[in-house]
């Protein structure tokens, strides 16, 4: 059971109204919320006694969750208006958030025993440095759970947050320059959940009609930011109304993860292992 969060200014209120970090007390995104949830709840057994590291720990709900089980969880997270909401809200013995950059964390060699890092990837514009200091923070024998959406089943982006979005190809290179020993895996979707997002990525495409030129690919990110933000809430409020419309609700339950085909995944798993020694 999460805590109540505090009261949210100005700055806090316009971070989760962006589109760029998932907030557990938007109603409009609670299909989303719970394919990120799913996703922090498969790193669960890997994090168990570890000292474990959650890089881009964002709102925090996914850092307070694995201290529930792990001997102790550090959130790193690059803004610091979240890193004090998350202190404020998720007090726990076990649980630390600071603030730092993903592509220069510090801490020295052979930290911790578990590093996770979810829907960050995407967000980094040098992530292969990112991988490398996730890799170097490790202990030997360490594990690294990274996670990212699979370019291939999501609507072409005009995400302003986002410098990069991987295919599976792609970020099987990515970690094999960084890791000898991983396996990818996916997360998938129930039938109730692809078919609302289907519908979701048909609205997109009718807002994303509106600019028949694509002026919004030269657009400075500043003011695409603004356009996405209208956007995302657009889609979100009509996928709230669909999720209503359902006999049962999102859960948890309608995502998995296997070794399946990873074309058709809604997130890309890699888990890394440092080697020994």
């Amino acid at each position: 059971m999460r805590p109540p969060g505090p009261p949210l200014d100005a700055e806090l209120k316009k971070i989760f109204s962006s589109g760029e970090v998932i907030s557990p007390d938007d109603a409009d995104i609670h299909p989303l919320f719970m394919r990120h949830l799913a996703a922090y709840r498969f790193c669960i057994p890997y994090c168990v006694g570890q000292k474990v590291l959650d890089v881009g720990s964002g709102e925090g709900y996914g850092s307070y969750l694995l201290s529930e089980v792990a001997a102790e969880v550090t959130g790193v997270e690059f803004n610091k208006a979240l890193v004090r909401y998350a202190q404020t809200r998720y007090g726990h013995p076990r649980l630390h958030f600071q603030q730092g950059d993903a592509g220069a964390l510090r801490f020295a060699v052979h930290t911790f025993d578990v590093a996770v890092s979810l829907q960050v990837m995407e967000h980094i514009p040098d992530y292969l440095r990112y991988l490398y200091e996730i890799h170097r923070v490790l202990k030997p024998g360490g594990l690294a759970i990274i996670i990212t959406p699979n370019r291939k089943t999501m609507l072409a982006s005009i995400n302003p947050y986002h410098f990069k979005e991987f295919s599976p190809q792609e970020f099987d290179r990515a970690l094999s320059k960084v890791f000898r020993h991983y396996e990818l895996r996916g997360l998938y979707g129930s039938p109730a959940y692809l078919k609302l997002k289907e519908a979701e990525q048909r609205y997109a495409k009718k807002i994303l009609a509106l600019d028949p030129l694509r002026l919004r690919r030269i657009l400075p990110r500043p003011l695409l930011g603004v356009f996405y933000r209208l956007g995302f809430f657009l889609v979100n409020r009509k996928t709230d109304r669909r999720e209503k419309a359902l006999e049962t609700p999102i859960t948890e339950a309608d995502f998995y993860v296997e070794r399946g085909d990873m074309d058709q995944a809604l997130e890309l798993i890699g888990i890394g292992r440092k080697e020994e020694g």
